[in-house]
């Protein structure tokens, strides 16, 4: 989670009853009460009416919500701290790798952690010639990277996520369709987009 995440617009916070966990890295708690600070936001976290709990998760952990889904978690390499998430039900998979900068040498643990996976949803924020030119040390990756470790491990699905904010339709679609040629699976996420796993 960024350093402004729009949970302070999220209404369901402000309703008295409503009963909220929120999982993160060590410090999340002081992360989102931050977002409440009078210079950035009216309301105080203090003055929420809803109950929020905080659960620390670190890396290689692992919780269960209910009883038919289990989340892994591993660190990413990224600027400050950052979680990947794997989640798992009814013998179905899916990886989501926000804010990930890949790294020169083949990454086992990212590997390991992905390789089971249906579905892998990747920051895919750059391309390499972005990324080469201006872009490396900024925690983010590239399709072309997210596609390189889509073959090494073949899920299902390869939704490549996190786009610049200056990124056009027109070349997201061309990312698309380079992404396809070289790993079928590929598409680019879009507002609207449904998932089945």
């Amino acid at each position: 989670m960024g350093s402004y995440s729009g949970l302070t617009l999220f209404k369901p916070l402000y309703k008295s009853g409503n009963n909220f966990t929120i999982y993160g890295y060590e410090g999340i708690d002081n992360l989102i009460k931050n977002q409440f600070q009078t210079n950035l936001f009216p309301v105080q976290f203090d003055d929420i009416k809803s109950n929020i709990k905080f659960r620390i998760l670190s890396d290689d952990s692992f919780l269960n919500i209910d009883k038919n889904i289990r989340v892994d978690t591993m660190f990413t390499n990224h600027i400050g701290k950052n979680l990947a998430y794997k989640f798992e039900s009814d013998n179905k998979s899916l990886c989501y790798l926000g804010d990930i900068e890949h790294k020169e040498k083949e990454n086992l643990a990212l590997i390991n952690f992905v390789k089971d996976a249906d579905i892998i949803i990747y920051d895919a924020k750059y391309t390499n010639e972005e990324y080469f030119s201006s872009k490396a040390g900024r925690g983010h990756s590239t399709w072309q990277e997210a596609v390189k470790l889509a073959k090494s491990v073949k899920p299902e699905k390869l939704i490549l996520f996190h786009h610049s904010p200056f990124r056009s339709d027109i070349e997201l679609e061309k990312i698309e369709k380079l992404a396809k040629a070289d790993y079928r699976n590929t598409a680019v996420a879009k507002e609207g987009m449904v998932i089945n796993l």
